[in-house]
């Protein structure tokens, strides 16, 4: 999946948490809610306080898109709240996100990647 194709899907989708992720979605989108602002605010001297703002407004669209990513391997939302214990709770969700989304549809929705086609080789 192309990043900005990627990153489009994650915005388009920043307030819901219905639904699946695929990988390249939710670390696109991170990456752009994230990366892109905090290389913003490096940048710019006494910005602490844009800091602050842009970090409780991007709160909800990476939650969502953490949630939509663990629906996307057939887990629970709530496994985001790995993410409040301190240290280790981290690693093991990103083990969980970094893993590959179920190939058939599954109680969170269709599957958000299409089902790879393998054609015969011809002899």
């Amino acid at each position: 999946m192309n990043p900005l194709v990627a990153a489009r899907a994650g915005l388009l989708n920043a307030l819901s948490a219905r639904g699946r992720a695929r990988r390249a979605e939710f670390f696109w989108t991170l990456i752009l809610l994230y990366g892109v602002p905090a290389a913003v605010i490096e940048a710019v001297p006494h910005a602490r306080w844009i800091d602050i703002i842009l970090g409780l407004v991007l709160t909800v669209p990476v939650a969502t898109a953490a949630i939509r990513r663990m629906h996307d391997i057939g887990r629970s939302g709530r496994l985001v709240l790995w993410n409040l214990v301190p240290l280790f709770g981290s690693f093991i969700w990103l083990r969980y996100a970094s893993q590959n989304g179920e190939p058939v549809p599954n109680k969170y929705g269709p599957a958000p990647k299409p089902p790879v086609r393998i054609s015969p080789i011809a002899a």
